[in-house]
């Protein structure tokens, strides 16, 4: 006689059916759309509805609970086919032991049938003109989502809490040293008593108006976690990697920016300063720092990104979002929601790859209308999207560039608007934009919550 060959969903429900007690655990591992068959699919959801209700769940109670529900009755053709389904469910053999090899199966089904179904469409999109490299990306990052199903979804608290502290009595025993672990330091003391450095796993905005120097202060911050040891990424949309180079070497010898351009108009002492900042290159800070100034699309920039995670870099600075030309969205897709989709997908990286992100962004024209020209959050635009997905936000003002008769004149103040694991407030800063110089002046904390008033 041949033997009948066993089928997974069916064996699953059996074990729901015989083993209630078991629903809690079975439906951390299989969700209701994994099930091929409708009718199963609908079987299954029964049963955690009556669960969920405290309710007794056998054949009888689930026949008569699908029965009043007309979307879910309407699966099946008749009662005669939903009696045939539960017979053949609750006559199937099974023992509690073995509800991992049914569901491993379930879901392994579903991993492969979603992975046909989302190459189709990505093949789909490509012939409509989207970009290859964008659909690829997106449907690896749809892929790498289901391995999430094969493992367990949750940790215990217990396992999660021991772990913890065995790594706060290391930190301990380092010191200070130990929070290295967690940040990137941050460069400025004034701005450290707000936020103590960029978490891995998070993505912080730095936002501003034009020239109220981003760059300036990104490259100080990506110059500084070099000096630290820790792999930094300068992804530069805006300038080639040659006026970056020029602003890090005019930021490490303090000489102006336009004096490193044209070079003839150096001194020797001036050529002293370069080739200090050159011998401190070669102590090996230098090698922890990579400038790509080829991307300008977001695939081109997720694309480098992924690069740097391969490559173990551990700091990803980008500047700035504003100057990447979104030319594969779709028509129905606004700008403003391709930006926050595009934000959350860095955010996500950050996580996943346990990195710390930094992305420049220029704030929006709102600024221009207020008496007070300080940042707000709101500025940032894309209709609060980036602000909400954002570890951290931080911008910058300096007011000279308003007012020409300023009496803050070479100060940079930097607002610390959302830092999730610290404070609010405002950091001033003395600032060189022609040395491509910040750096801390005597500490003044102005008042929580009065920027922008």
């Amino acid at each position: 006689m041949r033997r009948q060959m066993i089928n997974p969903e069916t064996s699953l429900l059996a074990l729901c059916i015989k083993y209630p007690d078991m629903l809690p655990v079975i439906r951390t591992k299989v969700a209701v759309k994994m099930f091929t068959s409708k009718k199963n699919a609908q079987i299954f959801w029964s049963c955690l509805s009556l669960k969920d209700n405290n309710k007794l769940v056998d054949s009888v109670t689930l026949s008569e609970y699908i029965k009043s529900n007309k979307k879910a009755y309407a699966v099946f053709d008749d009662e005669s086919v939903l009696f045939n389904c539960l017979s053949e469910i609750t006559t199937t053999e099974v023992k509690a032991s073995s509800y991992q090899d049914y569901t491993d199966i379930i879901v392994d089904n579903y991993r492969k049938q979603f992975a046909v179904e989302e190459t189709r469409k990505s093949a789909d999109k490509m012939k409509d003109g989207a970009d290859v490299t964008s659909v690829v990306e997106t449907l690896g990052e749809n892929l790498r989502e289901t391995e999430r199903l094969s493992s367990k979804p949750f940790n215990s608290f217990l396992d999660i809490a021991e772990e913890e502290i065995d790594q706060i009595e290391l930190r301990a025993e380092r010191g200070p040293l130990g929070l290295d672990e967690l940040f990137v330091p941050m460069a400025f003391d004034s701005l450290g008593k707000f936020i103590k450095g960029f978490r891995y796993g998070s993505l912080s905005l730095l936002g501003a108006r034009p020239a109220m120097g981003k760059t300036t202060f990104a490259v100080a911050l990506a110059a500084d976690a070099a000096r630290r040891g820790i792999k930094t990424l300068f992804i530069s949309i805006e300038m080639d990697k040659s006026e970056i180079a020029q602003k890090i070497l005019s930021h490490a010898s303090g000489i102006h920016f336009n004096r490193v351009l044209e070079g003839f108009s150096l001194e020797q002492s001036d050529w002293d300063s370069l080739l200090k900042a050159k011998n401190e290159y070669h102590d090996g800070w230098a090698e922890n720092l990579a400038i790509d100034d080829e991307s300008s699309t977001p695939s081109e920039v997720l694309r480098s990104i992924n690069w740097g995670i391969n490559e173990g870099y551990k700091y990803i600075i980008i500047d700035h979002l504003h100057e990447l030309v979104f030319d594969d969205r779709r028509s129905h897709i606004s700008l403003q929601e391709a930006m926050g989709d595009y934000v959350k997908r860095l955010r996500n990286m950050s996580q996943r790859n346990n990195i710390a992100m930094l992305a420049l962004c220029q704030l929006n024209r709102e600024v221009e209308k207020r008496s007070s020209k300080i940042p707000l959050p709101s500025d940032l635009g894309e209709s609060g999207q980036l602000e909400r997905v954002a570890h951290n936000v931080i911008m910058l003002y300096r007011d000279e560039v308003y007012n020409r008769a300023s009496e803050h004149k070479g100060e940079l103040d930097v607002v610390v608007a959302k830092a999730r694991g610290g404070q609010t407030g405002i950091a001033t800063m003395d600032f060189d934009g022609g040395k491509n110089l910040v750096q801390d002046q005597v500490y003044e904390l102005k008042a929580k919550g009065n920027y922008g008033e």
